[in-house]
């Protein structure tokens, strides 16, 4: 995950911005398997899965995105537990326009930092002038984006996903979240790592015509 560039924090557009636990009917995997963060003797259950919506400007079009996600504190009987967040996927109902100018990458870029601002309820709050850096944001190597024309079944116009390709391994990298002055500010840290396969490129996709690209940096 590269860090946030001037020109991408540009897209995002200032507006509400909601987390709550997902309940709606979702075409892409109703659920998803985090993968595994190797941590000896840390096997605390992931949440339910979340869901926050935001919005982002792409050109003249607003596209309210909405990324679907888990969360935990894992290794609790350690001085400092880890934080870990595994990201799923991300949908549109903005449409076609939205989807060919954002990647995931675009979009996990602002997605991440916005949860870790969230406060959400996996995690104890940050204590206020102090920092945590066990937070571990993880997701899947590979990404693929489509629009409702090319999934089969049930079909919802103007709906557009990022999700991640079959066979997919892991990128996880690290992040502390500092408190200044109760406004909480996250950072990636230097030292990330991946595991399972990090080759996109001759993997079957779920969707036909989709782009298939690596999501590690």
């Amino acid at each position: 995950m590269r860090p946030l560039s001037f020109a991408l924090a540009c897209l995002l557009f200032l507006g509400t911005v909601t987390t709550t636990v997902a309940q709606r009917k979702i075409i892409p995997p109703t659920d998803f398997n985090p993968c595994p963060i190797p941590e000896g003797g840390c096997s605390e259950p992931w949440s339910g899965l979340q869901v926050m919506s935001f919005p982002v400007t792409c050109g003249s079009t607003t596209c309210m995105i909405t990324v679907y996600f888990k969360c935990r504190l894992a290794c609790v009987g350690s001085a400092q537990p880890f934080r870990d967040l595994s990201i799923g996927w991300f949908e549109s109902e903005s449409g076609f326009l939205c989807g060919a100018c954002m990647s995931a990458i675009d979009l996990m870029q602002i997605a991440v930092p916005l949860i870790l601002k969230s406060n959400i309820s996996c995690w104890p709050p940050v204590i206020a002038d102090n920092c945590v850096t066990t937070y571990r944001v993880q997701s899947a190597s590979c990404f693929q984006q489509y629009n409702t024309s090319f999934v089969a079944g049930e079909q919802i116009p103007e709906f557009y996903w990022w999700t991640p390709c079959s066979q997919a391994g892991c990128c996880i990298s690290l992040w502390q979240v500092c408190n200044r002055f109760n406004v909480l500010i996250p950072t990636q840290l230097p030292g990330s790592y991946s595991s399972g396969s990090m080759e996109c490129a001759n993997w079957t996709l779920s969707a036909p015509m989709a782009t298939c690209y690596k999501m590690c940096q």
